[in-house]
């Protein structure tokens, strides 16, 4: 099947080449825009228990709109209000941009980072992945987790736990715990993490936290959301809920894709644009496929005489739809591996990789380049079985006589 392989790309050089081009560009877009794809709609189920984990968002107050920050007093109340809720977690609704200074080794360096004010129970509903130190050092108000790619920038391969770090207003913290990155497409994110300590704890009207509670079943949120407006006085010293007062858990591996809440700053994403990469990415695939049986189909006039010598010296329909099939399939994995080779030197041209929110590493997707190497595979399979069924149906009498060209079947 190689020799045979090698022996067409040398005879038919423009075809071939054109065929491979073709082919090798519809793959790299295909995988291109389903790195994006991937990107999206695997949002956030990275995080370990993302199916149990839900935001709080506040309806009614003042103005009734939806919204996903929330006083701390009442937060309070509301992780209180139903044996279902496991843990319950807020954190500040903004993140902010500092620096933080460092000596390590006798140098002093300047880290510009995230910063990212919490509560204790974070760790309990996200449960990050330690790689040193102990998750509960955030129960200190004078430490902090950080994670670890800016541990290594920080202090190389040398522990970072204990170590002090300096705030922008001169004041000193000490590292509790180093937590393995979070991925991008993630809505928590790879912040220096710092304890809120008592922060506007008895604040009704500084609605300024995002919150989130992990369940112990995600079948009881409506049941949840009613003990949690249950949980809220009606009157207090500031706000008069009234009766329309209530709640809603949204899930956190759909916070990507919902656009109606206010206050709400995490990454967004349209599944109405997702169904459309996905009907273009397979769009292009369908047109290089009749690209590649177009010409598949011209190169017929030319390779019949070959074909018809084969079958009077002996060799059987079955093993020459075989060989021709196995040649578009061959020409498709060699277009699909130089598609990867493209991908891959295009991932450092920000022209391109600047297009989608996934990082272009190949590495990243194992998953998809394996769909993608099964789908290259089938394409090359039906794509050559029209063209291997049809000119092998030619009878051979005609084909030897050189006269295929000028028969309606040969000029059409």
């Amino acid at each position: 099947m190689l020799k045979n392989f090698l022996f067409v790309l040398s005879r038919f050089r423009a075809s071939s080449l054109l065929n491979i081009i073709g082919l090798s560009v519809a793959f790299t877009v295909f995988i291109i825009i389903m790195m994006q794809a991937d990107y999206d709609l695997r949002f956030d189920k990275s995080v370990k228990n993302s199916d149990r984990i839900f935001r709080i968002e506040f309806i009614g107050g003042i103005s009734g709109e939806r919204q996903a920050v929330i006083c701390r007093p009442m937060l309070e109340l509301i992780f209180k209000a139903s044996p279902h809720i496991v843990a319950g977690s807020l954190m500040s609704g903004w993140t902010s941009e500092s620096f933080l200074k460092v000596e390590n080794e006798g140098k002093q360096s300047l880290f510009k980072v995230i910063g990212q004010g919490i509560d204790s129970a974070f760790v309990s509903v996200f449960q990050p992945e330690m790689v040193e130190g102990s998750a509960h050092a955030i129960e200190d108000p004078n430490t902090v987790l950080i994670p670890l790619s800016l541990a290594r920038k920080m202090f190389g391969q040398t522990s970072a736990v204990g170590k002090q770090v300096q705030a922008d207003n001169n004041t000193s913290q000490t590292i509790g715990a180093v937590y393995r990155d979070f991925p991008d497409n993630s809505s928590v994110q790879n912040a220096v993490y710092y304890n809120i300590g008592n922060e506007n704890k008895n604040s009704w009207g500084n609605f300024n936290y995002n919150a989130f509670v992990l369940l112990d079943n995600p079948a009881v949120v409506a049941e949840v959301v009613e003990q949690m407006r249950k949980a809220i006085p009606l009157d207090n010293e500031v706000f008069r809920f009234g009766e329309n007062h209530t709640f809603r858990l949204d899930a956190l591996k759909d916070l990507h894709f919902i656009n109606d809440v206010s206050w709400d700053r995490t990454p967004k994403a349209s599944r109405q644009k997702l169904a459309l990469l996905f009907a273009i990415a397979f769009a292009i695939l369908i047109i290089a496929a009749i690209n590649f049986v177009n010409f598949s189909m011209a190169l017929v006039p030319g390779r019949i005489r070959s074909i018809n010598t084969q079958k009077i010296l002996g060799a059987t329909l079955t093993e020459l739809r075989v060989k021709l099939v196995s040649e578009a399939a061959i020409m498709c994995l060699v277009s699909f591996v130089l598609a990867l080779i493209l991908v891959y030197m295009l991932s450092d041209v920000q022209l391109v990789a600047g297009l989608i929110d996934a990082k272009m590493n190949l590495l990243a997707f194992p998953r998809l380049i394996g769909l993608s190497a099964v789908i290259a595979l089938a394409l090359g399979v039906f794509a050559g079985l029209y063209p291997a069924f049809y000119s092998t149906s030619v009878p051979p009498a005609l084909a030897l006589k050189g006269t295929f060209g000028l028969s309606p079947q040969g000029r059409m």
